[in-house]
């Protein structure tokens, strides 16, 4: 689904939303992205050109129909907007320092210093270790449940026809092993 606010310049394009999720949960993940708190957000979902449906917290996307390619307008309703405050700001007419490499370096505080000293904590090397231990552990088990299955099998998932399984090697989502059905 692509995001929209009315706020925001910016769309979020093609986000996933599983759609077993309530809305109210669908808010709390959009609050994540925009900013707006998801007691003030007021949902419309847009199927077609002119097919609008105002999105009620307590029911699910299912319930929606919802498909690839529709669009949530979020409407801020907060009085007290951060992001209303921020998106009536003239950026053109900020004015803007450019520093060169040279310049950057010597600053006290920059990025370049933080992740070399971070590099020398011990602690992080640890963290990172860590992290990639779990990433290694989610691959294991992501290709142990694709065992499960065979490619090509006739599958039945909730309550729709049955779907054909296949893998999917996109280059855009990643490397790894994806299963698709068709």
């Amino acid at each position: 689904l692509t995001v929209q606010h009315n706020y925001l310049k910016h769309r979020f394009l093609e986000i996933r939303f599983d759609i077993q999720l309530s809305v109210q949960e669908v808010k709390n993940k959009i609050a994540t992205m925009t900013g707006t708190i998801p007691k003030y957000q007021h949902l419309i979902l847009k199927r077609k050109e002119n097919d609008f449906i105002q999105l009620s917290d307590k029911m699910k996307l299912i319930d929606y129909q919802v498909e690839s390619g529709m669009i949530i307008d979020v409407y801020d309703q907060n009085p007290y907007s951060i992001t209303k405050q921020i998106s009536s700001i003239n950026w053109q007419d900020m004015p803007t320092k450019i520093a060169s490499d040279e310049q950057y370096m010597t600053c006290t505080n920059n990025v370049v210093k933080q992740i070399e000293q971070k590099l020398q904590d011990p602690q992080y090397s640890q963290i990172l270790e860590q992290q990639f231990q779990k990433r290694k552990t989610a691959e294991l088990q992501e290709l142990q449940e694709s065992h499960k299955f065979k490619i090509d099998q006739r599958i039945y998932y909730q309550n729709q026809a049955a779907q054909i399984l296949s893998i999917e090697r996109n280059s855009e989502i990643g490397a790894g092993l994806y299963l698709k059905l068709k």
